[in-house]
């Protein structure tokens, strides 16, 4: 009688461990390990929604900083190197951008390429404001991808991070901080005349 249910709590263990790979298959891109695109969407626009900027009645987080990343080098690499390679420089991208992300941020697939990244960065704006902690963010961010390319982790990541705007979802946010070159705010390394920005 024990031994069956033993057995039987092993099994419900084993169940229960499937149930959570299967759940977190289902949220996270398998290439890059952050989450897949709609499923950063979705979470995006439900916590977005819920920040009153300024508010100061509670310990939760008020205000965000929506960024929008964009590889380097992917279809040179995927060309030159293959396809395995170049899921490398996904998985490798997806890290740095996550390195700089707290448990209650948000890292996923933003765009529609497959370099291309969106995440939200929450904060309180009565302990840090908005610039400071883009200056913040951007100065962590140029130490992490500059530390990736030297050791050939990455060719290179150009990306711009926005204040959150109430009232607007996530896919106008990630277009405010659209990494265009020329775009005021962007950041890029290596710089263009090193590694060209796409147009």
């Amino acid at each position: 009688m024990i031994y069956s249910h033993a057995a039987q709590l092993r099994f419900q263990e084993r169940l229960a461990t499937e149930a959570l790979a299967e759940k977190e298959a289902n949220v996270t891109d398998e290439v890059t390990g952050v989450l897949k695109r709609e499923v950063f969407r979705r979470e995006a626009d439900y916590k977005l929604a819920r920040l009153i900027p300024g508010e100061k009645r509670h310990m939760r987080p008020n205000n965000a900083i929506i960024g929008n990343f964009d590889g380097k080098g992917l279809k040179e690499t995927n060309d030159t190197k293959g396809h395995a390679e170049g899921d490398r420089v996904l998985f490798n991208l997806g890290r740095i951008i996550g390195a700089v992300a707290r448990d209650d941020d948000l890292v996923g697939r933003g765009g529609d390429g497959s370099d291309e990244y969106g995440a939200v960065y929450f904060f309180r704006d009565d302990v840090i404001s908005p610039e400071k902690l883009v200056e913040r963010l951007n100065l962590h961010l140029l130490a992490l991808v500059k530390t990736g390319v030297s050791r050939g982790d990455i060719a290179g990541l150009k990306w711009k991070l926005v204040p959150f705007e109430q009232g607007k979802d996530i896919n106008e946010l990630l277009h405010l901080a659209d990494p265009i070159p020329g775009s005021e705010g962007l950041m890029e390394w290596p710089p263009p005349d090193v590694l060209p920005s796409r147009k």
